[in-house]
């Protein structure tokens, strides 16, 4: 990792950058659930299943886990030599993706997404994306982020003649849409604002087609999870 940006501030170096794009995965939110002890214990036995009652819940001792697991991460990132260089040079547009909260999440069923451990972590990992990624909070956003309602935190930006749309594909997101209603309503007016603009660069976290064919359901977890992953785009049946 510190390679990369090491890399990448050599080139900006020779030839100054105008703009970072994250196209998410910057931090490894999946990680909480192998590296908190509670956390852990709690994905073991529950894993992505109904859990009892009782044990649907979020203990303080799990959110303090989340909280310092995250902190740590971004701190990790941020105090890497070559990235505060760079992030203190260029601005940076950073893309909300699930590998930052937990990969998989947005195709999770809205049962699983209630689940309160995995919702409780998922809202601390969407504080500190807000505020180390788009120096914001949740409820004071930068003049990137165009939602007009609810919690899509889509970004979009021009650079010169280029236009760059960063789509958020977690927050709205369940296993039969993309995006909400609301948001697709507001994509006109998104579009809109790349007027005049010679490109535009779409940025999703999802492919718009996988050529993969659906799998059986009798095949073994794995290639189940390999076929969850290939109807994962913008073109399945499902959507």
């Amino acid at each position: 990792e510190a390679a990369v940006w090491a890399s990448i501030a050599d080139d900006h170096a020779r030839r100054p950058l105008h703009l970072l794009l994250g196209g998410g995965g910057q931090v490894d939110g999946s990680a909480a659930w192998r590296d908190c002890p509670t956390l852990a214990g709690w994905f073991r036995e529950h894993g992505l299943g109904v859990a009892a009652p009782e044990a649907d819940r979020l203990t303080e001792e799990m959110a303090e886990e989340a909280m310092d697991f995250f902190l740590a991460q971004y701190l990790r990132l941020w105090r890497s030599p070559s990235f505060a260089e760079l992030a203190a040079a260029v601005p940076m547009l950073a893309m909300w993706d699930d590998h930052e909260t937990f990969t998989g999440f947005s195709r999770m069923n809205a049962q699983q997404r209630r689940t309160r451990p995995i919702r409780g972590v998922h809202l601390v990992a969407r504080r500190w994306f807000c505020l180390f990624q788009m120096g914001a909070t949740d409820d004071a956003l930068p003049d990137s982020a165009w939602r007009a309602e609810g919690p899509n935190l889509t970004q979009g930006a021009r650079v010169g003649d280029l236009g760059v749309l960063a789509l958020d594909l977690v927050s709205e997101r369940r296993r039969d849409r993309m995006l909400s209603d609301a948001s697709w309503a507001q994509f006109p007016d998104w579009l809109a604002r790349f007027s005049g603009c010679r490109d535009l660069l779409v940025i999703s976290a999802r492919p718009p087609l996988l050529p993969a064919p659906a799998l059986p359901q009798w095949l073994p977890d794995p290639l189940q999870q390999v076929n969850g992953a290939a109807a994962d785009h913008w073109r399945a049946a499902s959507h």
